[in-house]
């Protein structure tokens, strides 16, 4: 990121010279424009380059996030279960030690 930072700044203080060189330096013009836009075209390349990147780990943090928390339901769900069968089971054993005492 802070090479591309570092090349923008360089593009301006190429502009800059540009802007200050007089009308009849043709030829320095002319290298400065194409330096301008061969640096340009490597900004645009490199900043597709990032986009993509941070793009794909967007994407995988999204794919994570979400099959972490599917997991995690599914874990809840099954812990809740389980608790109810013991729950279940104890409720049935406390009825069946239970005895009948006439009056």
């Amino acid at each position: 990121m802070q090479r591309l930072i570092d090349q923008m700044n360089f593009i301006a203080n190429l502009e800059i010279q540009l802007q200050n060189l007089p009308p009849q330096d043709t030829a320095r013009r002319a290298q400065l424009f194409d330096e301008i836009n061969s640096t340009l075209a490597s900004v645009d390349a490199q900043a597709i380059q990032l986009e993509t990147i941070a793009s794909q780990r967007t994407y995988m943090d999204h794919v994570i996030t979400y099959s972490t928390g599917m997991i995690g339901a599914i874990l809840g769900t099954m812990a809740y279960y389980f608790g109810l069968l013991l729950y279940m089971q104890y409720r049935i054993r406390r009825t069946l030690r239970m005895k009948i005492i006439p009056k």
